[in-house]
C-alpha cells in the first residue's frame, strides 16, 4: 500500500511531514500532495508544514501547499492565492473536493 494512502492516518503525519522536507522535489511534491490535498487531517503542525511549502523552490511543491492551506481554512494561503492568480500563466490542477 502506498504512503498516500494513510494522508488521513495519524500514524503516517510524522513520515509525511518529514518527506515534505526531503531535498528530492518529487518527495515533497508528493508528501505535500498526500496530506495536504489528500489528507483531511488538520492540526497547526500540518497548517505550518504546508504554510513553510508554499516558498518552497518547486513550483509543484508550492501550487499544492495552498490547496492544502485553503482547505483547512488556513488564512496565510490567501496572499499565495492571490499572487497566483494575478499571474500571466495558471496552473490548472483539477478541482479536488
Amino acid at each position: 500500500m502506498k504512503l498516500l494512502s494513510f494522508g488521513d492516518d495519524p500514524r503516517a503525519l510524522g513520515t509525511l511531514l518529514a518527506l515534505m522536507q526531503d531535498a528530492d522535489d518529487n518527495v515533497r511534491d508528493w508528501a505535500t500532495f498526500g496530506l495536504g490535498v489528500l489528507g483531511d487531517m488538520d492540526s497547526q503542525e500540518i497548517r505550518d508544514a504546508l504554510c513553510q511549502r508554499m516558498s518552497d523552490p518547486n513550483r509543484d511543491v508550492r501550487e499544492e501547499s495552498p490547496v492544502g492551506s485553503g482547505k483547512r481554512k488556513d488564512q496565510r494561503a490567501l496572499p499565495v492565492l492571490i499572487s497566483e492568480l494575478n499571474q500571466s500563466e495558471i496552473s490548472a490542477y483539477p478541482e479536488i473536493s
